[in-house]
């Protein structure tokens, strides 16, 4: 099998937004935003494979599971020695837990682990909107907290004229942790190509200054995702707000789930994530190839 591989590019948009899913959600690690905005970072490629687009991570030697449908073990077997520039057979990984259970004898190829680190969590918007129930009264409350102490504070649809801004406030983030490089850096690439990847958003200002802002993306089949969340942590409520403001917008534009992706295995994020109630956790597992 002879795959040709090429880097991902704002010129491959079509091919990617045409994708349908057979899941009922699809991991963000899919969405064309996000390969983009970190394609340099995990040197993406993608190639054509049964129609559909096949994507592979080379900076970890490892495929997204492939979207074709009618995906078999052997398939997999055999795009696993793909030969590429390791030499060696390539994994695969956001395996959904319905292949894994109606495959039982993948595990002749490969190891099976389930990788809780990059689940994804899906909210329904009109939850987030709404904050119901006795796990999201604090949310609410301190959303509430905020639009008291901070009158003055606009919420507004995030603009070219605001990028700046988000910037500088995602630099001091990455001040106080160098590790956010990567992260930074994969906005401004966003930020570069904000309407070509039709990235929407919302800004929070107080006196003029951005304090917080989001930018969202459509996905697949009436579901958004939040790509890039970022709060001044010093203002009580604020990270809350711009939660709220931003499920606001999701649903003025039709968008009944959203996915706000992943803990990366992080406990601060993955206790904030949770605090959210989601309404689903989408599992994955990953595959390794098994030595021969």
């Amino acid at each position: 099998m002879s795959l040709d591989f090429k880097n991902i590019s704002l010129s491959d948009r079509a091919v990617f937004m045409g994708v349908r899913s057979r899941e009922r959600f699809l991991s963000c690690e899919y969405s064309f935003a996000n390969l983009i905005a970190w394609g340099d970072e995990y040197a993406m490629a993608w190639a054509e494979w049964k129609g559909e687009p096949l994507i592979l991570n080379r900076k970890d030697g490892v495929f997204l599971f492939p979207l074709a449908s009618k995906v078999n073990c052997g398939d997999l077997s055999r795009l696993s020695r793909v030969s590429l520039e390791s030499g060696r057979p390539w994994g695969f990984t956001q395996v959904p837990r319905t292949f894994v259970e109606e495959n039982p004898d993948v595990s002749k190829w490969f190891d099976v682990r389930e990788n809780r680190d990059y689940a994804d969590y899906i909210h329904s918007v009109e939850r987030l909107v709404e904050l119901r129930g006795s796990k999201l009264r604090k949310k609410k409350a301190l959303v509430r907290k905020f639009q008291e102490e901070h009158r003055g504070a606009e919420a507004a649809p995030l603009e070219g004229d605001a990028f700046g801004g988000c910037l500088e406030l995602a630099r001091r983030s990455l001040n106080r942790s160098p590790s956010l490089r990567e992260e930074f850096s994969a906005l401004r690439r966003i930020f570069d190509c904000f309407e070509e990847l039709r990235c929407r958003g919302v800004r929070v200002s107080i006196a003029g200054r951005v304090v917080a802002f989001s930018v969202f993306t459509p996905h697949i089949d009436g579901t958004c995702l939040v790509n890039f969340e970022k709060a001044d942590l010093s203002i009580s409520g604020l990270s809350q707000f711009v939660t709220w403001a931003t499920a606001r917008s999701l649903a003025d534009i039709g968008c009944e789930f959203v996915n706000r992706e992943q803990d990366l295995g992080l406990p601060g994020l993955r206790k904030a994530k949770k605090s959210y109630d989601p309404d689903y956790v989408l599992g994955n597992y990953d595959l390794v190839p098994k030595a021969d």
